[in-house]
């Protein structure tokens, strides 16, 4: 059995909001090709009203879009009664994000259509439901130019397992089984495991090294996002 997505969906539950889900939010992101303009480590202590993460994209039209992304995790990952109604809860971080403009010099920022995206590595409580989904069909869903897309658990489970595990990690026998030995004998020895060393070996040999003149080259960057994705489960 593919053990990937079960290792991926359970360390991404265990995230917490100010620390390991705003690190590694955006390594996806990059990894999907966007362009983040901000990220919650600038703004540490400054109110981000309802955009923990502002980023320039392409939707599944192939169109360009801007991207408030507000990020929940820790004790708030869950949507229930007492986070949609708290203060900086759901409810009023979404309305910020809508109505509180995001100031910046990208070219043709404010013409590109607006979609909000709620981050949360947990579940929407069936207590919930309801007064969550009549919030968003009232405030998102009639408005022509803002739409409102909601990322919970599985669906973070399934994008990061497609855009970050499989750009390099995952997608070949040998890959995997040294991936699995290397979380099975964590607790075997102090010091850094073989399967471990063999699976760095194996990822940075990979033929992707040419020169480039102006930009990293895209398959370079997913590369060094995957070790940096490995090493946060390997902590964890």
């Amino acid at each position: 059995m593919n053990i990937k997505p079960i290792i991926v969906k359970s360390y991404l539950e265990s995230l917490t909001e100010e620390k390991e889900l705003n690190q590694i939010f955006p390594i996806l992101l990059t990894s999907m090709g966007f362009e983040i303009l901000t990220q919650p480590t600038e703004n540490k202590g400054l109110p981000e009203y309802g955009k923990d993460i502002v980023a320039v994209g392409k939707n599944n039209d192939g169109k360009k879009v801007k991207y408030f992304f507000e990020l929940k995790g820790g004790g708030d990952k869950d949507i229930t009664a007492s986070t949609l109604h708290k203060k900086d809860g759901i409810i009023e971080s979404l309305r910020e994000a809508k109505f509180k403009p995001f100031s910046t010099s990208y070219r043709g920022f404010k013409k590109l259509p607006l979609k909000i995206v709620l981050v949360h590595n947990g579940i929407l409580k069936g207590s919930a439901r309801e007064v969550f989904e009549g919030f968003i069909e009232e405030k998102f869903s009639k408005q022509e130019n803002i739409e409102f897309e909601r990322w919970h658990i599985e669906k973070l489970s399934s994008i990061f397992s497609e855009n970050l595990f499989g750009a390099h990690l995952l997608i070949d026998k040998t890959s995997t089984k040294l991936f699995n030995k290397t979380l099975i004998n964590l607790d075997v020895s102090a010091e850094v495991s073989t399967s471990f060393k063999e699976l760095l070996s194996l990822l940075l040999n990979k033929n992707i090294w040419k020169s480039y003149k102006k930009r990293l080259p895209r398959r370079w960057i997913l590369l060094f996002e995957t070790l940096k994705l490995i090493s946060f489960i390997i902590i964890y």
